[in-house]
């Protein structure tokens, strides 16, 4: 199901319409808010139009003119990859006018792999259409993004988010204005915060009695959020939003800095426990201030 992004996908439907269609595009916004979703609406636009046959194909993955690329186990897509992809994009396409490849996270491709990449882009054949991806856009080369046309996908609108709400029937306990927080502005993380709702709970209840903590509420929470590991920097961006939605009774910009300092520790891999253990020891400095 496809939400918002009105505009872009009027824009790539008349492209389509008017044989505009380019050899290379970049999708480019965070994570979760339908890029490859219209990037896969849009291959199938190009290559199936109103051939119900080829548009089953499609949609039962097995389009021979299509192919989706994804990053490998490490997390990145190697020279290999793109050789291979290239390889296939010099034979003609079989059942369509065109070949559509889509890169997902093309910023995991390796530095190599994209000025492998880097000739095709710049002399494709007239039926290739290459789509990048990604919502790290800058990780891509100057070359790369010279040569493909970019389209800036916002975030989803506060009515997009309560649109896609209703129609799946979602049920969810969180504040309506506190779920629209920490869903972004995408459908992704929107998700996510509904898979976490225990969780997210748990950090709303603890902020709002912040001031009424002692040393051992601190220290449990502290064990709380350890046992978190796994899923730490999600839950430290959740409460982020939380102290900030409640800044006009705490000391945001106090709370803020320590939970930023420990997410920059855990990624550059500090110890966990001392990392989470040093946060709360600062909440609890600006909670008897």
């Amino acid at each position: 199901m496809i939400i918002g992004h009105k505009d872009i996908i009027e824009k790539l439907n008349r492209l389509i319409s008017n044989n505009e269609v380019a050899h290379s595009y970049i999708f480019s916004g965070q994570d979760g808010i339908g890029k490859l979703l219209i990037a896969k609406d849009f291959a199938k636009n190009i290559l199936c139009k109103d051939n119900e046959k080829e548009q089953i194909m499609f949609d039962n993955n097995n389009h021979p003119d299509f192919k989706l690329l994804i990053p490998d186990e490490k997390g990145t897509i190697k020279i290999e990859v793109i050789r291979e992809m290239i390889k296939e994009i010099s034979i003609k396409p079989i059942v369509s006018e065109h070949k559509v490849y889509i890169i997902d996270n093309a910023d995991s491709i390796t530095v190599q792999a994209q000025n492998a990449l880097l000739k095709t882009l710049e002399e494709p054949p007239s039926y290739a259409v290459i789509i990048l991806v990604t919502s790290k856009y800058n990780s891509l080369l100057n070359t790369i993004r010279s040569r493909s046309q970019k389209l800036d996908f916002q975030r989803l609108q506060k009515s997009d988010i309560i649109k896609y709400i209703e129609a799946n029937n979602y049920t969810v306990s969180l504040p309506i204005d506190t779920l629209i927080s920490l869903a972004d502005g995408s459908i992704g993380k929107l998700m996510q915060v509904i898979d976490n709702t225990d969780t997210i709970q748990y950090l709303i209840d603890f902020v709002d009695t912040i001031s009424q903590k002692n040393v051992l509420d601190f220290n449990q929470f502290a064990i709380y959020l350890t046992d978190k590991k796994e899923n730490i920097l999600n839950i430290l961006d959740y409460l982020e939003i939380i102290i900030f939605e409640k800044n006009k009774e705490l000391d945001v910009a106090s709370y803020i800095s320590y939970i930023e300092e420990a997410k920059k520790n855990i990624q550059g891999n500090i110890n966990f426990e001392i990392c989470i253990d040093k946060m709360v020891l600062g909440f609890e400095e600006v909670q008897n201030e």
